[in-house]
Order: C-alpha cells, then sequence, then structure tokens
C-alpha cells in the first residue's frame, strides 16, 4: 500500500513538474568583446554583438524573450560567437587595434539607442546593425540569413525569410 502511494506521488511529481524539467537549456554563451573576437577569428564564425545596459527594459525583453528562445539559442551556440557590450561600463575593448569605451564602440558602430544587435564577420567587418527590440520571429530567420551569407549573394532578407531564394553555403 505505501509503495503504490509512494509510486503515485513520483508520478503525480513528473506530470506537474513536465517532462523537460530538470533537463539543461541550452543558452548562448556571452563573451566580453576581446575575448569574443579572439574565438571568432579562430573559428571564424560570425558575431553577434548584443549592445544593453542594466536599466534598459527592452534590453532585458530581448534577453528573455529572443536571445533564450529554445530555437534562437541553439543557433546562437552552434553557429555564432556572442559577444555582450554594458554601455555603461568603463572596460575598454580593442576594435581594429583601437582602444575604445563601450560608448565610443556604440558610436563607431552606430549603436545610437538601446538595445542594438551588430553583426560582424570574423575578421571584425560590421554585416549591419539593427536597433530596438527584435522578435524570435524575425531574429531566427536573421540568423540563417547572416550565417548562410546571403547578404554577399544581393538576397533580400524578406525574399529569404519567405523561402522565395536559398542561399545556403
Amino acid at each position: 500500500m505505501q509503495r503504490t502511494i509512494s509510486i503515485s506521488l513520483m508520478l503525480l511529481v513528473i506530470l506537474i513538474a513536465g517532462p523537460r524539467s530538470g533537463l539543461p537549456k541550452q543558452a548562448p554563451t556571452w563573451h566580453d568583446y576581446d575575448s569574443g573576437i579572439k574565438l571568432a577569428k579562430k573559428t571564424k564564425k560570425p558575431v553577434v554583438v548584443d549592445f544593453y545596459a542594466e536599466w534598459c527594459k527592452w534590453c532585458k525583453v530581448m534577453d528573455e524573450k529572443t536571445f533564450n528562445d529554445p530555437d534562437v539559442a541553439k543557433k546562437l551556440v552552434k553557429d555564432y560567437i556572442c559577444i555582450r557590450i554594458d554601455t555603461m561600463s568603463n572596460k575598454t575593448l580593442n576594435f581594429k587595434n583601437h582602444r575604445l569605451t563601450p560608448q565610443q564602440f556604440a558610436q563607431i558602430t552606430g549603436a545610437t539607442g538601446l538595445p542594438t544587435v551588430l553583426f560582424m564577420d570574423s575578421d571584425e567587418n560590421i554585416i549591419t546593425r539593427i536597433p530596438g527590440y527584435i522578435d524570435k520571429n524575425v531574429f531566427y530567420p536573421l540568423l540563417g540569413y547572416i550565417n548562410d551569407k546571403c547578404y554577399l549573394k544581393n538576397v533580400s532578407f524578406e525574399d529569404y525569410k519567405n523561402g522565395k531564394i536559398k542561399c545556403g553555403r
């Protein structure tokens, strides 16, 4: 009788917790600029730079809803080097052999508001900059578009996103 109750309780806990509970969630590793660029050069992976500040509400929403979406996170981990830059920090970074504050780097790259996402190739060349919150349903195909280097093939993001043109490697 006691064994039946124990088994019933275990089953109840599993049902309530769900099958994915306790499994590690894949999340991107966010690097500082210098270590991230060094890793990008070594792996030849493109770079996602997230400009943020602790006080920025939409930065937090983007972190929670976009970057931590399971599909987005998996693609970031697999195909990108992720760099996060706190625009309020005084820690300098080395951009193309120039020591810059985060504010100077944001200004040079055109990041005028938060959040802003900057895509770069592994040689620190800017691919594109996107200001404001980006929904996961836009960001996920954008990751494929950048990783497949569609921007070099004059393929529009809309055509890529709508499946009209494939430009895989």
